[in-house]
């Protein structure tokens, strides 16, 4: 299952633009989201993490989607609430191997509790997303279902159309 997650606007462009040393900065980032959210095109930009609550990501994406709205961005916040509970423990265990930590014994039931539930929690969040849409993975969790959501009109591996 996936959530959206409401953000209510928080931080403001304004209120950092009133600190002296930051009304440059934010001034110039104005002007460059202009011609950014014109090449955008009407496309949503989904940030897609585990949790809603807790955890540094959760903690900054409220931030990050108001702020992107504010700059006109069509920001949305997905986040994934798979059914099967095993998958969060492999995940974690994926997680700690990649900084070092546990014992590298993945089987192939973990590749297929891996691959089944990204699939479907692609073909979930398949229905919401356009074609044309950006997907920002702020978590590993949801990284498979990334890469099953494309559409068959393929991507390369930068997520650009590819010719042909």
């Amino acid at each position: 299952m996936i959530d959206l997650v409401t953000v209510e606007e928080g931080h403001t462009l304004a209120a950092y633009g009133g600190y002296p040393e930051l009304a440059t900065t934010v001034h110039e980032l104005e002007d460059l989201a202009t011609q950014v959210v014109r090449r955008l095109n009407g496309r949503t930009v989904w940030m897609v993490n585990s949790t809603a609550h807790g955890g540094g990501v959760a903690e900054m994406m409220p931030v990050i989607v108001s702020l992107l709205r504010q700059l006109g961005v069509r920001t949305e916040w997905a986040v994934i609430r798979p059914h099967d509970g095993r998958f969060f423990p492999l995940t974690k265990r994926l997680h700690n191997l990649l900084h070092g930590a546990g014992e590298p014994n993945l089987g192939p039931d973990d590749r297929a509790l891996y691959e089944s539930v990204s699939r479907r929690l692609a073909d979930e969040f398949r229905s919401w997303v356009a074609p044309e849409d950006l997907l920002v993975i702020n978590d590993p969790q949801p990284l498979g279902m990334a890469r099953s959501s494309r559409r068959s009109s393929a991507c390369g591996p930068s997520g650009a159309p590819t010719s042909g």
